[in-house]
């Protein structure tokens, strides 16, 4: 493949994956499969490496996920969360009291 023939196909790629990326996270209507957005993928990096003159820190290669920053609005706690680490450390210690103290089991 010639460089402009390089280009050229580099080009729509990034249009195509950065299209159904938005279509798949943001939209939540993805219109093409997963296993065909990972082989055009797959092409843009091969394309990438063979024509290493055509990087860009904005192709979609180079970034993850999407900008869902737009989309969603931002939520305060309200309350402490607790993690569930600290929730099976509770389970753990109301099992053990179980063991200990059996006439509690209400």
């Amino acid at each position: 493949m010639d460089k402009v023939a390089a280009k050229r196909r580099i080009d729509e790629l990034r249009k195509v994956l950065w299209e159904n990326s938005e279509r798949y996270y943001v939209d939540n209507a993805p219109v093409i499969s997963d296993m065909e957005f990972d082989a055009l993928m797959r092409e843009l990096e091969d394309l990438e490496k063979a024509f290493p003159e055509y990087y860009d820190p904005e192709s979609p290669t180079q970034k993850v996920g999407s900008d869902l920053e737009k989309v969603c609005k931002y939520h305060t706690q309200q309350e402490e969360a607790f993690c569930l680490l600290f929730s099976a450390w509770l389970r753990a210690l109301r099992l053990w009291s179980f063991y200990l103290y059996p006439e509690d089991r209400t």
